[in-house]
């Protein structure tokens, strides 16, 4: 009997890795044409990101006046507002359908990057000021490497070939905030430690182990409920949020240091990367608790925008 319940689950868990690898033999667009609508939709996005970041860093410094920068915020947002409609409205994406909803998660990213620094530049400067802008730049690097994940996703179909004269030193696909300097400090939390010489590098190669061995793996990283999440940002208490963020990271690290789902690498990035945007959302709405007005409202709207992305990157790569 347990030898028939062992072969079910892994029959199970065999299907289910099936289904998040599947890709749709359709007659659908062809996947060069939607990836090339796709770059155009975000090309807005792209072409204002380095000129904001750049904005931020001359602002803080005294290097840009604030009514300047608050021009260079607001047209970014509008920007990033446009290009998520427009990734969104683009349809599935053929032959694998992960791509596109991980760009639409992208998307909506980078939008909160943009609102986060609205709040920010209405911020005096000090603690919670530095700390808006690291969350800023935790919440575009995540952007990111969801849209890295997407790409990877397509890539098969595109035919995209590397140079072999050009060695890629691609960076970890989830980030280790602490390592590069980015993770939340006071008011939010205790002083981190200093960032690494280099920012990590991917792995050329991870461990893995069957599907329903990392199913165990991710009921037991001690990942909070959703609800719990929900609820403390629509009741914001800095303690209670601080200690969600810091939970929800502590289980991508623990799955970091598990094997991946045989063949799905990806997978366990994906989930692992809607851990840390939980854990931002969480920061988000505990930095809100320490503002007021309109910058407290629209922060802990940021919350609730970036908690529904996570919820979405968990669900579309749990087991």
């Amino acid at each position: 009997m347990k030898a028939a319940i062992a072969a079910v689950v892994a029959v199970v868990a065999l299907v289910a890795g099936l289904i998040w690898l599947a890709r749709p033999k359709d007659s659908g667009p062809d996947p060069k044409a939607w990836d090339q609508k796709a770059s155009a939709a975000f090309k807005p996005l792209v072409n204002d990101v380095p000129d904001l970041v750049q904005g931020a860093r001359e602002w803080q410094a005294g290097q840009r006046s604030t009514d300047d920068f608050t021009q260079q915020v607001d047209t970014a947002v509008a920007d990033f507002e446009r290009s998520r409609k427009q990734v969104a409205g683009l349809g599935p994406s053929p032959k694998n359908k992960t791509a596109g909803e991980l760009y639409t998660h992208s998307a909506e990213l980078y939008e909160q990057v943009g609102r986060i620094y609205q709040v920010m530049v209405a911020t005096d400067a000090g603690d919670v000021r530095g700390q808006l802008d690291l969350l800023a730049r935790r919440v575009r690097e995540l952007a990111d490497r969801v849209f890295d994940r997407g790409h990877a996703a397509l890539a098969p179909y595109l035919g995209e070939q590397q140079s072999p004269d050009i060695e890629v030193k691609a960076p970890e696909e989830v980030p280790l905030w602490p390592e590069e300097g980015l993770a939340a400090g006071p008011p939010l939390d205790a002083v981190p430690p200093p960032p690494a010489g280099s920012p990590p590098l991917r792995q050329p190669s991870r461990p893995q182990e069957t599907a329903a061995a990392w199913a165990k793996d991710v009921r037991a990283a001690g990942i909070p409920a959703p609800r719990a999440l929900v609820h403390a940002i629509g009741s914001p208490a800095a303690d209670s949020l601080g200690e969600l963020a810091r939970r929800f990271v502590a289980a991508a690290e623990t799955l970091r240091s598990r094997p991946d789902p045989k063949g799905q690498r990806d997978r366990s990035a994906v989930l692992r990367l809607g851990l840390l945007v939980d854990a931002d959302a969480a920061r988000a709405a505990q930095a809100a608790t320490l503002l007021s007005g309109a910058a407290r409202s629209q922060l802990v709207r940021v919350g609730g925008m970036m908690a529904v992305v996570g919820n979405d990157l968990l669900n579309e790569a749990k087991p």
